[in-house]
């Protein structure tokens, strides 16, 4: 039998733990926590569990040393954005209020700048400073004398039960070992390497004697007179609303508004474990006074496969990329670097009073041609060796009015737009609005732009969002999306459309935190259980509840409880729901070098759509996102400890038990699982 409804008894004692108890988490800084808390949405849509290196895109927020902060003196435009929790018009404000007035000399300063209110800059605090501001050169010599360098060796494994077997198709061993070296010459010049292996992959033997699966070097400078930033070894590039290229971390829907709109810097340094979306050659930014220049060029091998790679003759084209960086059977190292990708881009833009404009170009060339199945859905597809972009991204800033948008194109008739605007309507309500406009046609590679589709081709849509600051401690979010997809898909045999609804309460004082969130989304599927020879589109109806509290129990306690609900539902079909409830319990005495935390997991899903994402308890800058479907329960915990000034060790062990239904009224053990991770960090 299959299994029941989530037991009505343990929903209701959750509910009470929730309620009564309270909740607190990671020990990572409250700015930190706020990100870490909209990334599971990127989930939606992706199978399996997720590892996210935080650096990826916490590395200008958050360098090495948490010490080394953002001298909010000299930072510039593009320094600001790092910060991610400044809209474009806050931005603006701080600048023309530096202009007037000249350089801060004390944090409570930040109270005079207009639009920035108490909640944004309790955000911002941990991660700047006021320094006064000093010659470059002098700056270069002091980053090189007092250089910063950070070490971090982590090593885990998945150990299963007796009746489990690891695969035996995999070529290594069951051990991940991930290498990361970094060094800070002030903020002027970065470089590092990094080194990977996943597990089930070989390491100095076999395919791989030269050592580890993944290396990654990169070299970086910035602010150097008219050299706004050059790259050489590994970069990403982000280029307008991200219709063109995006690289970096970046968000789809959530409730932030800040998250409507893309802020980064068009080059920033790869830093990361994950082996694909990134550049590898040499990028160069120039800037002076108004205008800037940016050009890049890069060349990457790829995993993909290729027609005819079992036939000993010329191949012909690919049919796909892989993206997962794994090579641990026969047929994934079979396809690892068969294809290069060539790419050669540039930006030109220019700053005005009240705004930006820039124009982007980029050419994606395959040294294989990409083939294309006779499928109706992949009558539009890209097939070829060459993808050709080019387009205009703006921003314009006007009193209480942020105005961006970015417009794309492909070639003839394939097009891409996208346009944004974000209104302050009062000092204590925001507004958002963003339009969506993409051809079936319109083709990119390594774009990522806020749509419902991982990528932006084929859909049109309309995205608003509302902010309400309802006092000092509680904020009221919400959004609405509706969307249409003009041509056909994977997911469904004719024109559809969907909605998406979120509302989010979030209220924090100082011993006490809670947050509430419903989302409803609607979309059209294909009815996998029908016989007829083309399948029709039925309406799915995906609803989720989330509650959590987190509570301060002393100086060194901290208490965080979640429960979350997640049901589908699909025309007359029954509906599958899933529950989920965690606990989380840490501890740092202040001052203490030494830190612990327990996390608990109980979870009951009916089937693998009614699955469950939740953000792991991981040793830090590692976020692990894990979907939980079936029965079991995970408990585990992490510790920190500073064993000398330069040396921190993290441990993490997680015990996670999986439940088969036999009937009714009786459950069997499936499946055990054991994790252990060991993380060193020096600091020298």
């Amino acid at each position: 039998m299959g299994f029941q409804k989530p037991d009505r008894y343990l929903l209701f004692i959750m509910f009470v733990t929730v309620f009564f108890l309270g909740a607190g988490a990671q020990n990572k800084p409250d700015s930190v926590r706020v990100l870490l808390d909209n990334i599971a949405e990127l989930q939606e849509g992706i199978s399996g569990d997720t590892e996210i290196d935080d650096e990826e895109w916490f590395d200008d927020v958050i360098p090495v040393k948490e010490l080394v902060k953002v001298n909010i003196n000299t930072a510039d435009r593009s320094t600001l954005k790092k910060l991610q929790f400044l809209s474009g018009d806050q931005i603006q404000s701080f600048l023309e209020y530096k202009q007037s007035f000249g350089n801060l000399i004390d944090m409570y300063e930040l109270q005079s700048v207009p639009l920035w209110d108490i909640s944004t800059i309790i955000k911002v605090l941990p991660l700047i400073k006021i320094t006064a501001e000093v010659d470059m050169l002098a700056a270069m010599k002091e980053g090189i004398k007092n250089s910063q360098s950070n070490l971090m060796i982590r090593g885990g494994q998945k150990i299963m039960a007796k009746d489990l077997t690891y695969s035996e198709n995999f070529s290594g061993s069951p051990m991940r070992l991930s290498i990361k070296y970094k060094n800070l010459m002030g903020s002027a010049l970065q470089y590092g390497f990094v080194a990977d292996k996943d597990a089930g992959e070989q390491l100095f033997r076999g395919t791989q004697k030269k050592g580890f699966d993944f290396y990654s070097f990169h070299a970086f400078i910035k602010n150097k007179g008219v050299i706004k930033s050059l790259a050489l070894g590994d970069y990403t590039v982000n280029m307008g609303q991200g219709l063109i290229c995006w690289q970096t971390m970046a968000f789809k829907k959530t409730a932030s508004i800040l998250m409507l709109k893309r802020q980064s810097p068009m080059i920033k340094p790869y830093c990361s474990f994950a082996e694909n979306n990134f550049e590898r050659g040499v990028a160069i930014a120039l800037e002076k006074n108004k205008n800037s220049a940016t050009i890049f060029c890069s060349k990457r091998n790829l995993d993909a496969h290729l027609l005819g790679d079992s036939i000993p003759i010329n191949h012909t084209g690919f049919t796909s990329i892989q993206i997962s960086g794994l090579h641990r059977t026969s047929g994934e190292i079979e396809q690892k670097n068969k294809l290069s990708l060539y790419r050669l881009g540039g930006c030109l833009s220019r700053n005005f009073k009240y705004g930006k404009i820039a124009v982007n170009a980029l050419s994606s060339v395959f040294d294989s041609p990409k083939l294309k199945t006779d499928q109706p859905e992949n009558l539009f597809s890209f097939e070829g060796k060459r993808i050709q972009n080019y387009g205009v991204d703006f921003t314009v800033t006007k009193n209480n009015k942020y105005a961006f948008g970015e417009i794309a194109a492909s070639g003839s008739g394939r097009y891409a737009q996208l346009y944004g605007l974000l209104l302050s309507i009062s000092p204590k309500v925001d507004f958002g609005f963003l339009l969506r406009n993409i051809s079936k046609n319109y083709w990119s590679y390594g774009a990522n732009a806020v749509t419902e589709n991982q990528g932006p081709v084929n859909e049109k849509g309309t995205l608003m969002e509302l902010s309400v600051k309802l006092n000092d401690y509680a904020q009221f979010s919400a959004f609405a999306d509706y969307n249409q997809f003009p041509w056909l898909t994977n997911a469904v045999n004719t024109v559809a459309y969907g909605k998406d609804f979120c509302v989010f309460f979030d209220t924090k004082r100082k011993l006490y935190a809670y947050q509430i969130r419903f989302r409803l989304k609607q979309k059209m599927e294909k009815d996998n259980q029908s016989s007829e020879a083309i399948c029709p589109a039925i309406i799915s109806n995906d609803f989720s509840f989330r509650t959590q509290i987190s509570k301060q129990l002393s100086n060194e306690m901290k208490l965080q409880t979640r429960i979350e609900i997640h049901t589908i539902s699909r025309n007359d079909f029954p509906s599958k729901q899933g529950v989920l409830f965690s606990s989380a319990l840490s501890y740092k005495k202040p001052l203490s070098p030494f830190s612990i935390n327990f996390q608990l997991i109980l979870f009951e899903t009916e089937d693998y759509a009614s699955r469950i994402y939740h953000y792991d308890n991981d040793v830090s800058f590692n976020s692990s996102f894990v979907e939980y479907y079936g029965k079991g329960h995970c408990l585990s915990f992490r510790a920190k400890e500073k064993i000398s000034r330069m040396i921190d060790v993290e441990l993490k062990y997680a015990y996670s038990i999986h439940y088969s239904m036999q009937n009714a009224s009786n459950s069997t053990i499936s499946e055990k699982i054991q994790e252990i991770k060991v993380q060193i960090t020096s600091h020298f």
